[in-house]
């Protein structure tokens, strides 16, 4: 149980880490955007040909930075997927785990109250049989 719950804040620590770099990542995407925007008016301001060409460097390597920065967007995406997937799986043992636990103690304690163990009212099979015999049913063997 200390595991689960170790390892579901490890991945909830992970899961806030790369949100937040996703949300930097995103910043410098919008930021690249609005670059290679000027550098397209710049480009569009040429009066030689030698501005043109600079311009023109510069835009494209802004949009190759810009797709280097979606592309880890886009991978960062995946891991935060499967994170989010590994976090409902420990949940979900969590649960489970719990749920058994507790299901467990109910049952400890309602055959500490009555006595009877695991069969609860019926008692055990030769209760039962005797119960049966004494109403003038007697069960074929």
């Amino acid at each position: 149980m200390a595991s689960l719950e170790e390892r579901l804040g490890r991945s909830q620590k992970n899961s806030a880490d790369m949100d937040k770099m996703r949300g930097d990542l995103m910043g410098e995407v919008r930021q690249m955007s609005i670059q290679v925007e000027r550098s397209r008016e710049k480009l569009s301001r040429c009066r030689t040909e030698r501005e043109a060409n600079a311009a023109q460097r510069e835009i494209e390597e802004l949009r190759k930075l810009y797709r280097d920065r979606e592309i880890e967007v886009e991978k960062l995406d995946g891991f935060l997927e499967q994170a989010r997937t590994d976090m409902a799986q420990i949940v979900v043992e969590r649960d489970a785990i719990v749920l058994d636990l507790s299901a467990g103690r109910k049952r400890h304690r309602g055959s500490a109250r009555t006595g009877r163990g695991r069969r609860g009212r019926e008692g055990s099979d030769s209760q039962r049989l005797g119960r049966q015999r004494a109403a003038g049913l007697v069960p074929t063997l």
